[in-house]
């Protein structure tokens, strides 16, 4: 199939294989299947732009996505392919190596002046290499509001600074390493500790195999320059969002939206009558449960 690129063809095939589906903390379906007569006037369009609005709070509480990167969308229906080396929509490549990071890959879909459009995400940083995004099938986005798709990362890329420490400090707890390159050179595991569960990487300049029984100097973190130091990595829970998490978006829709049991206010008039009727939206209330103990303990925990 050949495509056309801002800077010229290329020719692209379709993947070989399709990554796992991208997250999602909360569905039109959950919605309706929770608040059923409640939300009934109400369209996909409209409920799928409440759920953003949260999903929004939500991670700007979190500082980090769980994966989410870019979402694409359309004034048309087009298509949308992600391949390991391009991203194809409506049949123009953008190729991955050419639009190696997903700013450049952002602005460039967005300058092609077509129905469609990709839209970065605040806490992802724009320099994260386009070659972390997962491949997805082809799928059909637009003309409706709701019929965009998701594009998300399969590991987590952090631009540090060695600063000559024994400790490079991750923001989230991880799970595995993907990359590390200091100074430009890509260093395997032999040169680093990385223990799972934990908030850092220990430099090593010996042979032992665990950094919990190792009695020797701690390496150092190169401190050549500020940013020498590139990671990528899969935290704990990557990928997939906690049932809690998806849990208070549900209540945190019925709050926003008036719906729901609790949201009924009832009165009663002598003991003899009484009636329920909806409160309205609580503002204080839906964004409180989007940033209370429950999400906090998902957040990040230093800001690289």
């Amino acid at each position: 199939m050949t495509t056309t690129t801002g800077s010229g063809t290329g020719t692209y095939s379709a993947p070989a294989a399709v990554g796992a589906p991208c997250i999602s903390y909360l569905t039109v379906a959950d919605v309706r299947a929770s608040f059923g007569d409640d939300v009934a006037e109400l369209t996909d369009s409209q409920i799928t732009r409440r759920i953003d609005q949260l999903v929004a709070t939500l991670e700007d509480s979190l500082g980090h996505t769980f994966g989410r990167a870019m979402i694409a969308s359309s004034a048309a229906a087009d298509t949308l392919t992600v391949t390991s080396d391009a991203l194809l929509m409506n049949g123009d490549g953008y190729d991955l190596a050419e639009y190696n990071t997903l700013g450049s890959l952002a602005a460039a879909v967005n300058a092609a002046g077509e129905d469609y459009s990709l839209e970065l995400l605040p806490q992802v940083n724009p320099s994260t290499p386009s070659a972390y995004l997962k491949t997805l099938a082809a799928t059909v986005i637009g003309p409706d509001y709701e019929d965009r798709a998701v594009l998300c990362l399969s590991a987590l890329w952090l631009q540090l600074s060695g600063g000559g420490t024994t400790h490079l400090f991750l923001p989230l707890p991880l799970q595995s390493v993907t990359a590390v390159t200091e100074n430009a050179t890509a260093l395997t595991s032999g040169y680093y500790w990385a223990v799972a569960g934990e908030n850092w990487l220990t430099r090593r300049c010996c042979d032992c195999l665990s950094d919990s029984y190792c009695r020797h100097p701690r390496g150092r973190w190169s401190n050549s320059y500020p940013g020498n130091i590139a990671v990528a990595y899969v935290p704990m829970g990557w990928g997939r969002a906690p049932r809690s998490l998806s849990t208070m978006m549900l209540e945190a829709f019925g709050l926003q939206a008036g719906v729901g049991d609790g949201n009924l206010q009832s009165e009663s008039f002598g003991g003899a009558y009484s009636y329920s009727r909806r409160q309205g939206s609580s503002q204080g209330g839906w964004q409180d449960a989007l940033s209370g103990a429950a999400v906090r303990q998902y957040a990040i925990k230093w800001q690289p």
